[in-house]
């Protein structure tokens, strides 16, 4: 908005304001290609300091307040540094995400047109050092000066000139041929900066490290020196003899650690495509990245053909609290995954386990499994044992019905499924189970009543709160 602007009292107008512009079916091309699929690349003439040279990719833009030149047209029309003049604008678009600052700013000649009809204005150009398929863009700064009407569908543009209306026709291929380069050197500039910023994260990663030094031991070597304030620790009341100084804790094992992927012979490399993420979600991925790379989790490397993108989920617990928002990182592996034959089985364990038998009969094992809401989260440890007893029961239910179950846990269950006082969610469960209550005869009996009797020794096993898939 113009401050203490005053309406003169004699209308002024514009140079060329003269001449009527219109548009018709007279100027319809003969091959419409995707109206406005295109942009509009026009050839012009730029006057230089001692040279005249013809410019066949320029782009026009209405939507960029200033006139952009690249330095390589620059160096082509003999215009040196030394007659740049200062400036301080700055400006985004060029570069997707990133802000650009002109090396200088020059007035040149540009003209439109043949020798029968010519149109020239001298335009003022912001000088970027940056490569680009174009030579210039003309934004709204220069169409205003010459007057022009453009047409993105005709992809052609008017200008009053001497000797009436001049017509600037766009060319279909030197637009495709641009647009499909000016895209793929946008991709690679952002690649760029993100990989000056990672080589800053790299560098403050491995500065972190040096403090840590001593935390850096091989695999299967100690990671700390211990002083001598050590003592031996007990590891089990029954056996006091057998105890363990902190210095013989070793590392985990590289063969049990490390591991590879089963990858499909005939899969093929995936680029996904660039994704890109807002300031503050940027700041999160860099600070994941700074940790991971301090604890020695991940090292940089560089893949010409694959590429996995970061993927920001925000925290469910907080959606429902409607608490600020908690961002995690998560890699999409969604490709390698498909690319991957799945192990049922990945641990020998479980394997062992599906092979043993009993008493020459081979057992079958169900791995059963449900995603606990942020309510059953909260239950007490004896609570959620009671409930796996429950859901297993529930989901099968064909088997309990026909044979009698035996439920092994360190958890008194009997105890409290056998409860009188029991009350809530436990009494609701012991009903379920017991069709018969006090009765121990039926199948469901001996799960709910006679548990004391089957109690084993097993290790305290959680209800899992995780996401099951089809692995189990």
């Amino acid at each position: 908005m113009e401050v203490n602007a005053v309406m003169p009292a004699v209308p002024r107008y514009m140079l060329w304001s003269d001449q009527e512009i219109t548009w018709s079916f007279k100027d319809h091309p003969k091959i419409m290609l995707n109206p406005g699929g295109y942009a509009l690349v026009v050839d012009l003439i730029m006057r230089g300091p001692e040279t005249r040279v013809k410019f066949s990719k320029v782009l026009i833009d209405n939507g960029s307040s200033i006139n952009i030149m690249y330095k390589h047209t620059m160096r082509t029309l003999g215009i040196t540094e030394n007659m740049l003049q200062p400036t301080h604008t700055t400006f985004h678009g060029i570069v997707p995400g990133l802000s650009c600052a002109p090396v200088g700013k020059v007035r040149v000649d540009v003209s439109f047109g043949g020798r029968d009809n010519c149109r020239v204005e001298n335009v003022l150009f912001e000088v970027v050092d940056l490569d680009s398929p174009y030579h210039a863009l003309l934004g709204r700064p220069a169409l205003a000066a010459f007057m022009a009407s453009t047409h993105t569908a005709y992809l052609k543009m008017k200008m009053p000139a001497p000797r009436g209306p001049l017509t600037v026709v766009g060319n279909y291929r030197v637009s495709m041929e641009t647009a499909s380069a000016g895209s793929n050197l946008a991709e690679s500039l952002v690649i760029a900066e993100e990989k000056k910023r990672m080589q800053t994260v790299v560098a403050l990663a491995q500065s972190s490290k040096l403090s840590l030094a001593a935390m850096s031991g091989n695999l299967g070597t100690p990671a700390f020196k211990p002083t001598n304030e050590t003592k031996d620790i007990v590891l089990d009341p029954a056996y006091p003899e057998r105890t363990v100084r902190i210095d013989d804790l070793v590392g985990v094992p590289r063969e049990l650690a490390a591991h590879s992927l089963n990858v499909r012979k005939d899969a093929k490399p995936v680029r996904q495509p660039l994704r890109r993420f807002a300031e503050d979600r940027r700041k999160i991925i860099g600070e994941e990245v700074t940790k991971l790379l301090i604890a020695g989790f991940i090292v940089e490397v560089t893949h010409t053909e694959w590429l996995a993108n970061p993927v920001m989920v925000e925290n469910k617990k907080d959606l429902e609290a409607k608490a600020p928002k908690v961002w995690r990182m998560c890699i999409d592996y969604t490709n390698l995954n498909k690319a991957c034959p799945r192990d049922p089985f990945p641990l020998p364990r479980i394997d062992q386990n599906e092979k043993r038998k009993e008493k020459t009969v081979q057992r079958p094992v169900y791995y059963l499994s449900e995603v606990l809401s942020s309510s059953k989260q909260n239950y007490p440890h004896f609570q959620k044992m009671t409930y796996g007893v429950f859901m297993a029961a529930t989901k099968l239910k064909h088997y309990f019905e026909e044979h009698p179950m035996k439920v092994v846990s360190e958890a008194p269950i009997s105890d409290i499924m056998g409860n009188k006082d029991a009350s809530g969610r436990i009494a609701k469960w012991e009903i379920q189970l017991s069709p018969k209550p006090g009765d121990c005869s039926g199948t469901l009996g001996d799960c709910s009543g006679k548990l004391g009797d089957c109690t084993g020794k097993l290790g305290d096993c959680d209800a899992h709160t995780g996401r099951s898939n089809a692995c189990g």
